[in-house]
């Protein structure tokens, strides 16, 4: 309800640095925190990743021309499927060697870093909401 209700005035770096609580959810399992707290932890960083989620998917159809949409978007999901199982693969053996809690601590740097990292990048920094509610790119 908030992703629909929200207009950040640069969605893409709001967007990234609301989906970082989402790493916590694996550094509250490694604790291990109390499963309360695990619950509470999950529920903000599932609601960072729906907000993501819904942010992105409004946001791409604007900037990307609609001749090459569809193919932006599949590449885009090609990337995110093919990286699961990797992850899969590799987070099995890696917790056989260096523990479990380790792992889930790696994990959870593995995907908080990149997200504030992006925020960085000019082409997502210069992503905006006009006053008429549309997105744009400002010219770098």
């Amino acid at each position: 309800m908030i992703a629909l209700r929200a207009a950040p005035r640069r969605p893409l770096v709001v967007a990234n640095l609301v989906l970082i609580p989402a790493a916590f959810m694996l550094v509250a399992i490694a604790v291990p925190l109390p499963t309360v707290a695990i619950m509470a932890v999950c529920v903000v960083g599932w609601a960072g990743l729906t907000f993501l989620n819904e942010v992105w998917f409004a946001t791409v159809p604007q900037l990307i021309p609609q001749e090459v949409l569809a193919r932006a978007n599949s590449f885009d999901w090609l990337l995110s499927i093919t990286a699961m199982p990797v992850g899969f693969a590799v987070s099995g053996p890696l917790a056989d060697r260096i523990g479990i809690p380790t792992t889930l601590l790696g994990a959870a740097a593995l995907m908080a870093v990149p997200c504030l990292l992006i925020t960085l990048v000019p082409g997502v920094r210069h992503v905006r909401r006009t006053e008429a509610g549309t997105i744009v790119m400002e010219a770098v």
